[in-house]
């Protein structure tokens, strides 16, 4: 399955897309990932609560998965789709 995960922000201007493909345990892997890998890289502000581990991955609606991360002075949010659930705009 093709999943598409958004990460946005309270200090980002724009959404970061990616494309992956796994089945839902590996997109909880991927999430979790991408969470940890913010968590350790930032360097001036404190973490204060989060996803901590796969298990903290959730679900939300209907097949969405989601993760967050919040530090002192920010927050991050980490949300995978199927694609065939993303909704397609007509003109």
């Amino acid at each position: 399955m093709i999943w598409i995960i958004g990460i946005s922000g309270s200090h980002m201007d724009n959404v970061f897309t990616y494309r992956v493909e796994g089945n839902e345990e590996q997109v909880r892997k991927h999430l979790f990932e991408l969470v940890e890998e913010d968590r350790e890289s930032e360097t001036y502000s404190t973490w204060e609560r989060g996803t901590e581990s796969i298990d903290d991955v959730v679900p939300i609606g209907d097949n969405r998965l989601y993760a967050f991360g919040r530090w002192d002075d920010y927050h991050n949010d980490y949300t995978a789709t199927p694609q065939e659930e993303i909704m397609i705009l007509e003109d």
